[in-house]
């Protein structure tokens, strides 16, 4: 039971933490709107290799960091800020998959998008590697490989066009 998530994953333990996210989002969108659509994709990368485990976020040589089809990627510093500003009130409780998941919830909203109830408790995953990154689309891909991969992942035609 203790691997579910949960809606009050973290309320006793930081009950700050959306607050703080939230507030850090708004200033990040604030100064660079741009960083909205960042985040979506950034996300996107995370959940599609080993799923949202912020196994993107890892940075050494060969992590998924590191591969072609993240050469483009951009909002870490978005989640290091959030990450270091959260460390100050409930150091090593927060995990970086859950504030990349919920930072991207937010920005999404900033920009007049829905606001979707986030349960919490994902585990960072420990372990990145650029090829498997590689089989992230790129965006020269054909009609047939996109929905395929989307399928591949649960995902149906109308998540690809809305996340295209």
């Amino acid at each position: 039971m203790d691997d579910l998530l949960s809606f009050g994953y973290y309320h006793k333990t930081c009950p700050q933490f959306e607050s703080i996210l939230n507030r850090k989002v708004h200033e990040w969108i604030k100064k660079d709107y741009t960083l909205a659509a960042s985040l979506l994709r950034l996300h996107f990368h995370d959940c599609s290799v080993r799923g949202c485990d912020a196994s993107i976020l890892l940075n050494h040589d060969g992590s998924e960091r590191t591969a072609q089809a993240s050469k483009t990627l951009r909002g870490f510093e978005v989640i290091n800020d959030i990450k270091a500003e959260l460390e100050k009130h409930c150091p090593k409780t927060v995990s970086c998959a859950d504030i990349l998941t919920a930072a991207t919830r937010d920005a999404t909203v900033e920009l007049g998008g829905p606001y979707w109830a986030v349960p919490y408790g994902r585990k960072d995953g420990l372990v990145s590697i650029a090829k498997e990154a590689e089989m992230v689309p790129m965006g020269h891909e054909n009609i047939t490989s996109l929905v395929e991969f989307f399928q591949s992942k649960g995902l149906n035609v109308l998540d690809l066009v809305v996340l295209s």
